[in-house]
């Protein structure tokens, strides 16, 4: 074995232990983030939900086109909310909101109001709207509550692209 093909497998080796590291602190801080309101998600602001093209986009054989599905606001993730990114923190870092949200695997991007995202509520359900940030994405957010198919279809309705994933409608 080469040095270069040695220094290039622990190079690899390296940047797998960080990724793990930095998982489990990521995982450890959305555990201690309790669900909360927070201004950077006022009801004039922007919430940011990313999209990959494996894992939210399906065939509409109705429409004869891909779409987005309603798993784009569905979650199952450990800590229990979903994740989104703050318009205004993106901003406030002198970031362009596109470029930011396409980083790390992500194919697209739509955004809705905090305002349109709550008018889905029912009853004495709320969401909870706050800032989770990660190491990796200081603007990342959290959404608290319980999200049903129907109100994940009309947050699909009430959407608009951010980044566009070619060739893919939102509805």
């Amino acid at each position: 074995m080469t040095f270069q093909a040695i220094l290039s497998r622990s190079r690899r080796q390296f940047e797998r232990s960080v990724d793990r590291a930095i998982s489990i602190l990521d995982l450890w801080n959305e555990r201690r983030v309790k669900p909360h309101d927070h201004p950077n998600f006022a009801v004039d602001k922007i919430i940011i939900r990313r999209a990959r093209r494996d894992l939210h986009v399906g065939y509409d054989n109705n429409r004869g086109y891909d779409r987005l599905t309603s798993a784009l606001f569905k979650y199952e993730h450990p800590s229990g909310y979903l994740s989104c990114d703050s318009h205004f923190c993106i901003i406030r870092r002198g970031r362009n909101p596109v470029q930011y949200v396409r980083q790390g695997g992500w194919d697209g991007a739509v955004q809705l109001t905090v305002r349109d995202f709550r008018s889905v509520q029912r009853g004495s359900e709320v969401f909870k709207i706050g800032m989770a940030p990660l190491i990796g994405n200081r603007c990342h957010g959290a959404i608290w509550g319980r999200i049903r198919r129907g109100q994940s279809n009309d947050l699909l309705r009430l959407s608009a692209w951010l980044a566009p994933i070619p060739g893919v409608n939102i509805v």
